[in-house]
């Protein structure tokens, strides 16, 4: 697989108006109440995980945001409409790659530009461009049968690039995925954010991954969920594999994990 120089850079929030607003929601099922009174606002450049114990709505709290779930209680905005009107402005990654096998990686990449209708020559010239950002130009005409774990999910992001959003949905992508192929990837997803400037919720269980990749971390508490912490991650803005040897990252993600023991 071809390597990608893990240096990268965070971009700095922009101080104006928030990308994502949430205000006040709840969501049930029935009678379970699976997220409780969210609060919470992102600006234009964050990088906001979400972590906390198991079932306590983390993927919850993605599809309220992307629009695939409705506030029982509250309001979630994006750019101030209605998520379902914002729904060309995000793209939204899952732990699966979701890729489709009887199509080679170009023509998985090409399907967001197909579906919008583009022309055969642009969309395969966005997909070829997404496809070298993230060191896949080499297997163009692989099928997804003939990659690797991490290769798919590269396919998985780059395919969610040609989109251009200004808003990142993942939902624990690398969660499947070997530490040293997790590490290169967190490394390769912020440079392309230090590129292309999006805004990110992030889902994880992982305390390390949370730190590596964010400016903000909600701590989600038990059943039903609700934020029990928004730790600001301390940290220099360039972060590199270096990063997580050094004395602050080891303490800020003691923290975190502390915090997370604590939603329990």
């Amino acid at each position: 697989m071809a390597q990608i120089t893990p240096s990268c850079v965070l971009i700095s929030p922009d101080p104006d108006t928030p990308l994502v607003k949430i205000e006040n929601a709840s969501k049930r099922f029935g009678d379970t109440t699976v997220l409780d009174r969210i609060n919470f606002s992102a600006k234009k450049g964050d990088f906001v995980s979400l972590v906390g114990p198991s079932g306590c709505g983390k993927s919850t709290f993605l599809k309220l945001i992307a629009g695939l779930h409705l506030a029982s209680e509250g309001s979630v905005t994006i750019d101030g409409v209605d998520p379902k009107n914002a729904r060309e402005e995000m793209a939204f990654i899952f732990q699966d790659a979701n890729l489709l096998p009887w199509r080679r990686v170009l023509s998985n990449v090409e399907l967001p530009s197909q579906l919008r209708g583009e022309s055969k020559s642009k969309r395969k010239e966005t997909a070829r461009k997404v496809l070298e950002l993230v060191g896949l130009s080499h297997a163009l005409r692989h099928f997804p049968w003939q990659l690797s774990g991490g290769m798919k999910m590269r396919v998985s992001i780059a395919r969610a690039l040609t989109l251009s959003p200004k808003l990142l949905l993942l939902d624990e992508p690398f969660g499947a995925l070997d530490e040293m192929t997790r590490d290169r990837l967190n490394e390769d997803l912020l440079r392309i954010k230090a590129r292309d400037g999006w805004t990110a919720f992030f889902v994880t269980h992982s305390a390390a991954e949370a730190v590596f990749l964010s400016n903000q971390i909600i701590v989600l508490s038990a059943k039903p969920g609700r934020i029990a912490e928004v730790i600001n991650v301390k940290l220099p803005t360039f972060r590199d594999a270096d990063l997580r040897e050094t004395p602050e990252y080891l303490r800020q993600v003691a923290i975190v994990s502390r915090s997370i023991r604590n939603a329990h």
